[in-house]
């Protein structure tokens, strides 16, 4: 009796070359369309490199091609690659061994391709496996229980940062817009304001009050406001983590691509 495999590794690719999603607004974009959809596909692995993306998806084969469908459908709609997709590849994963090597090499696509854009990866999932965005529990929990061999040391060195920094206050407003998947804080999406209390909330336990006001550029009514509500602890460590990220050394002076997390529990 032939078994089911124990995963598929997909790859996915336009009918021409092109950039999938050639920003760091679309790469997000995408980003927020796969997050909530980690669980109900049991995905382990997921990277957009240049003009491909990858996934590792546990289950049978007839998932991994639902997922996909609704995955190019979502990836026209939010980064506008301009041609459709060519035809899915599937490869089985037949044993823990292989999926453990599927899982690095997707993860590992910046640095196999020599890729200069997404320095932090967000355009994979690493950074939730890290705790660097919320939404990514479900996920950090699977790859323990599939990949036990799997530690935070290893997924800590892709990005090579120190979780112990405390960061800038410059970077606070984009730390927190990038634990949300956004790539900044304006507009009054809930996302956007339960990012911003974060900021405020963590903010002002680090640095002096006017300091915080005058980087997120909120009045003083605001943010006494901000400062009142009650913020879920995850989103603040989530903050916490991309400040950390940010706290390193620039990367050309570009504070969105500073090196500088963890695996959560």
């Amino acid at each position: 009796m032939r078994l089911e495999p124990l995963a598929h590794h997909v790859t996915c690719r336009l009918v021409e070359d092109r950039v999938l999603a050639p920003s760091r607004v679309a790469r997000l974009a995408v980003m927020r369309w796969v997050l909530p959809r980690v669980e109900e596909a049991e995905l382990i692995a997921f990277a957009l490199a240049d003009t491909h993306l990858h996934a590792v998806l546990l289950g049978p084969r007839r998932r991994a091609g639902c997922f996909v469908r609704r995955l190019e459908t979502g990836l026209h709609v939010r980064a506008r690659p301009g041609v459709p997709f060519a035809a899915a590849h599937f490869k089985p994963v037949r044993d823990v061994w292989h999926l453990e090597n599927c899982f690095w090499y997707v993860l590992d696509q910046h640095a196999k391709h020599e890729l200069a854009a997404d320095p932090l990866r967000e355009g994979t999932l690493l950074p939730d496996l890290l705790g660097l965005r919320v939404g990514g529990t479900c996920l950090a929990a699977r790859v323990r229980e599939q990949l036990p061999r799997v530690g935070s040391a290893a997924l800590r060195q892709r990005l090579g940062f120190d979780r112990s920094s405390e960061g800038r206050p410059e970077h606070l407003e984009v730390a927190a817009a990038a634990a949300v998947l956004l790539p900044d804080l304006r507009g009054g999406c809930r996302s956007t304001l339960a990012a911003r209390r974060a900021a405020v909330h963590l903010g002002l336990a680090r640095w002096p009050a006017a300091r915080v006001r005058e980087t997120l550029e909120l009045p003083r009514r605001t943010m006494s406001r901000h400062a009142a509500t009650s913020v879920e602890p995850g989103l603040i460590r989530a903050v916490a983590l991309q400040l950390a990220l940010r706290g390193g050394r620039a990367i050309h002076g570009d504070p969105e691509a500073q090196r500088g997390p963890i695996w959560p529990g």
